[in-house]
């Protein structure tokens, strides 16, 4: 292996470690942040959606901009956010949110382009990268651990070392006046023709609906299980959902595309969604919120994996950039609502059981268009 690729290697691995730790590590230490930071949970789940949205509005437009000043600056932004919405007020919590969305929305759409510029084994750093994204959203519920060493802010900030060591292992691809490269694109020419196509569009909520209950899980379901079990308890078992994730995310897709009868595999990893939430909202048993755990691993770490099959599979090499674009803007944007309804509905209610069942009901939705998309033959 020559040094190019080792450095390339590097890249991927620590630009994708920025990529969810950021938003994962909120649901761990949500009380801290609704008491230090003075808001409402309602709010709280803003926190989550104001990234998700900017996830919807940089995705599509993000082949417009030369990848390798795009990636570095996108990758300065998350370290700039990091930065606000540690040590200052609710308004820069807000706005430190923003713009952690912004450059992990920009990475998500050119990181897999520069992927497949860099090596020739695409699939085998694909997994890579689906690997190292899994173990992101772990090492963001890992901070919860460092309260007895750091304060909250500390806590909330020491993700930025990652973002030194991508800048680091990034730094060989800025030199050489790259940074000064344009690109010049005309914005949305390639969309029209996708957007006029109803198959295309039933992936697009796909993707939506199943991001919708990631990251509704992943914000609030420890606030829900401490009140049924102590904060540390409730820690555990969302680290234990994270690292059972991890696996998840690579065989479950591989599996997918393996197996005869797809519908089954499908009704079996969505509806492990299903049980997940009917456990939690019908019992307060430690051992079935362990199950429960275990059940959300499974689909939460591998359904999204299920979603970049159809959307590569689906389509031709010349559509594929612009599905991908659609069903990650209008698919985030979907994905936005659902924290901020989960805490409104818990702030008018004074209880988690309608966003329970909200999340029941997407979990459902999930399943449904997930069988869907799969009898897709061609967009």
């Amino acid at each position: 292996m020559n040094n190019i690729n080792l450095i390339n290697i590097f890249s991927v691995i620590f630009i994708t470690l920025n990529l969810r730790a950021a938003i994962t590590s909120l649901g761990p230490l949500a009380h801290l942040i609704i008491d230090d930071y003075k808001i409402s949970e309602a709010s709280f789940g803003v926190l989550t959606s104001i990234s998700l949205v900017a996830f919807g509005v940089f995705s599509i437009i993000a082949p417009m901009f030369a990848r390798t000043k795009a990636m570095f600056i996108s990758i300065l932004l998350i370290g700039v956010g990091l930065f606000c919405r540690s040590f200052f007020g609710s308004f820069m919590l807000f706005f430190g949110m923003g713009l952690i969305g912004v450059g992990i929305a920009i990475l998500n759409v050119l990181l897999p382009v520069f992927i497949k510029s860099w090596f020739k084994n695409v699939a085998n750093m694909m997994s890579v990268y689906s690997f190292c994204l899994s173990v992101s959203a772990v090492i963001g519920v890992l901070g919860h651990y460092l309260l007895g060493v750091l304060n909250l802010r500390l806590v909330m900030f020491s993700y930025a070392i990652f973002v030194v060591f991508a800048i680091v292992s990034f730094f060989p691809h800025i030199k050489n006046n790259r940074l000064k490269k344009t690109k010049s694109v005309k914005f949305l020419q390639g969309f029209k023709e996708v957007l006029k196509v109803k198959k295309a569009w039933i992936i697009t909520f796909q993707m939506g609906f199943q991001s919708a209950f990631y990251y509704t899980v992943v914000s609030f379901l420890p606030l829900f299980m401490q009140t049924k079990l102590s904060s540390h308890i409730a820690a555990n078992l969302i680290l234990l959902l994270q690292l059972l994730a991890v696996p998840s995310a690579y065989f479950v897709p591989r599996l997918f595309s393996k197996v005869k009868n797809k519908t089954l595999y499908i009704f079996c990893i969505c509806g492990l969604n299903i049980v997940g939430v009917l456990l939690v909202l019908l019992s307060d048993n430690l051992y079935l919120m362990i199950l429960a755990s275990m059940c959300f691993a499974v689909p939460m770490g591998g359904i999204f994996g299920i979603s970049l099959l159809f959307i590569a599979s689906k389509t031709d090499k010349n559509k594929v950039v612009y599905l991908s674009a659609m069903a990650q803007s209008v698919g985030y944007m979907i994905a936005a609502l659902a924290p901020f309804a989960f805490g409104l509905l818990k702030d008018f209610t004074k209880s988690y059981l309608f966003g329970e069942i909200l999340l029941l009901v997407v979990a459902i939705v999930v399943l449904v268009l997930t069988k869907i998309s799969n009898e897709i033959k061609h967009i």
